[in-house]
């Protein structure tokens, strides 16, 4: 099932090491250490500076049993902390990449993915990591059984000391929804969980994470990626632990709201978004972020409505305003009173 390959470059960069992803790719396949199979996976992971969740990270991936893996690992760090723990660990399956400069995200996602060769293909953010010993496993089995290109695996939510605060198993339903409800209601709302999550073969890697998007960057991502498929699968098991670190790109976005709604117009034009569908998806978005607003960027936002909006797409936005608010208000109450916190 596998064919043979040969040029497998395994060890760290230099300082020499050329940045350019085509030029790494070149002295990738032309440098000769030994022969190998193409493993069934190649995990990706994208690593900035967080040695403790690095290590958890990279340890779930070199323990899953009965699959051929590769870990590539993709550093943007400006400390040489994974540097020396890579080297420590001495794993042959561990390709280790520093990127100087750095890529920034989500370049040095892509970057990560492109330097993969095996048939699967996963992002592993550094901060996530797998449950079980076996999650690839069951991945590909899942795969096989159903003949799809493309994978989704249930996610747990994890406080930034491990400890799981829920899980949320993943449906064909909002693998659905995700797709058809696109863009009116699902590139704002990500029913689907965070990058770790989606497993896919190797010929989806022309589609690549959009470098002018941050906060929307995996809806975006999920719906050309869903566009290309012939047959998607669900793993419903949350085998996937996604920490909800205060370092996340999500926190980080959460307190530039202007600039993320000046993000959402770029989106909304990429897809050409009809006139209603652009309103709802600001409306939802506004709504949906109300308590993180401040009073400055909500002005900036009300500013940036008028500048892409006509009148009565503004008129529209500000009369559908309220249904979402409310909403976000009764996924509030489920939160506090009920425990759910990702209703």
């Amino acid at each position: 099932m596998h064919a043979v390959r040969q040029n497998i470059v395994i060890g760290v960069e230099s300082d020499d090491y050329p940045n350019d992803l085509k030029t790494k790719q070149k002295l990738f396949k032309n440098t000769l250490i030994n022969t190998v199979s193409v493993p069934q996976f190649s995990v990706c992971i994208p690593a900035y500076n967080d040695i403790e969740c690095f290590t958890r990270c990279i340890a779930s991936v070199l323990r899953q049993k009965d699959v051929s893996l590769e870990c590539v690992v993709c550093d943007d760090s400006n400390s040489d902390s994974i540097f020396n723990y890579i080297n420590k660990i001495n794993d042959s399956r561990v390709r280790y990449y520093r990127n100087k400069p750095p890529n920034g995200a989500p370049k040095n996602w892509n970057s990560a993915l492109h330097l993969s060769q095996g048939d699967v293909v996963t992002l592993l953010h550094q901060d996530d990591w797998y449950r079980s010993e076996s999650t690839l496993k069951d991945v590909l089995g899942c795969m096989q059984r159903n003949d799809a290109d493309v994978c989704f695996c249930g996610q747990a939510i994890a406080n930034e000391s491990g400890e799981v605060l829920g899980e949320y198993p993943v449906s064909v339903g909002k693998v659905l929804r995700m797709y058809t409800g696109f863009p009116r209601r699902t590139l704002v709302v990500n029913l689907l969980g965070a990058p770790s999550v989606v497993f896919f073969q190797r010929r989806h890697l022309d589609v690549e994470y959009d470098v002018k998007l941050l906060y929307f960057s995996d809806t975006d991502y999920y719906y050309r990626l869903l566009s290309s498929s012939s047959a998607v699968t669900v793993l419903a098991e949350p085998n996937v632990g996604i920490s909800r670190s205060v370092a996340q790109i999500s926190k980080f976005c959460l307190s530039h709201l202007d600039s993320v709604l000046e993000e959402l117009f770029y989106a909304l034009k990429k897809h050409q978004a009809s006139s209603i569908d652009s309103c709802a998806a600001v409306a939802r978005f506004v709504a949906s972020n109300l308590r993180h607003w401040r009073v400055a960027s909500l002005l900036s936002a009300l500013k940036l409505i008028w500048k892409h909006f006509s009148l009565q797409a503004t008129l529209l936005t500000f009369f559908i305003f309220p249904i979402f608010a409310g909403h976000m208000c009764y996924r509030l109450f489920l939160r506090k009173v009920c425990g759910r916190i990702w209703a």
